[in-house]
């Protein structure tokens, strides 16, 4: 998938604005292995509230969709349903400066790994051929007792979360999964190719030399660990910026 900014939603607009993705050494010799970014199916994300409105959406639907919504009602779950088995997320997070929240989060180990880029080198390392494309969007944290969440995009509650997750401040990729389509008869009538069954996860096609500016490795990593991933790293891309934590730095008295 290519990224495409869609209109309706609250996009980065400064390209030069940090992201940086926290992951375990797996999923970064992975990434580097394959050139593929991964993004998860919306159902398999920690966060049972991932794709969820909020009970003011609730109270309001019968006034806002009126005559329609008697019909409407009958489907509301089986649309909730249907994005959180189609739309899938590769999240990042926004921040000028590497987090130790973060760290603290995303590396229980100690041997993780922290890919820092920008929202101009994300969007342009993209490279896949399938459709349809990627968008892009910052999280919004709102509360789902008092905050109405737009319903005219299946993406938006996406970019939604509760308040209680702000500190993850989070840059996220959400794109669709749909069975790809082929056409069948003289008419240019289209069947699946494939059944719609769709995967746990996604593998994107990305151009790894475009997307990483830099790597920290953890800093409650040792130095061996350390040196390992910067004589891996630069195995696949030679000129790449490998760091150790800023955050294992010693005091300064």
């Amino acid at each position: 998938m290519v990224f495409e900014t869609h209109r309706d939603m609250p996009d980065i607009e400064d390209g030069d604005t940090v992201l940086w993705r926290y992951v375990d050494l797996y999923r970064y010799m992975d990434l580097l292995q394959s050139s593929e970014l991964h993004l998860t199916r919306a159902d398999q994300m920690e966060d049972r509230w991932e794709g969820s409105y909020s009970t003011v959406n609730v109270s309001m639907r019968p006034t806002l969709y009126g005559k329609d919504w008697e019909m409407m009602s009958a489907n509301t779950d089986g649309m909730y349903q249907f994005g959180r088995t189609h739309i899938y997320l590769n999240c990042w997070y926004v921040g000028s400066h590497e987090s130790y929240a973060m760290w603290k989060l995303y590396d229980v180990t100690g041997k993780g790994v922290a890919i820092r880029t920008t929202a101009r080198r994300l969007k342009a390392a993209l490279i896949g051929e399938h459709l349809p494309p990627l968008s892009g969007a910052q999280v919004q944290y709102v509360d789902h007792a008092t905050t109405f969440i737009p319903e005219t995009n299946l993406y938006f509650p996406y970019v939604h979360k509760r308040l209680s997750f702000s500190h993850e401040n989070e840059y996220r990729l959400p794109g669709l999964w749909v069975p790809q389509l082929l056409k069948v008869d003289e008419d240019d009538t289209a069947g699946r190719r494939e059944p719609d069954i769709p995967p746990p996860f996604l593998r994107e096609r990305v151009n790894v030399q475009q997307l990483i500016e830099a790597v920290y490795v953890s800093p409650d990593s040792p130095e061996w660990v350390a040196r390992v991933v910067s004589e891996v790293t630069h195995s696949y891309v030679l000129e790449l910026e490998v760091r150790h934590s800023d955050l294992a730095a010693d005091p300064v008295y």
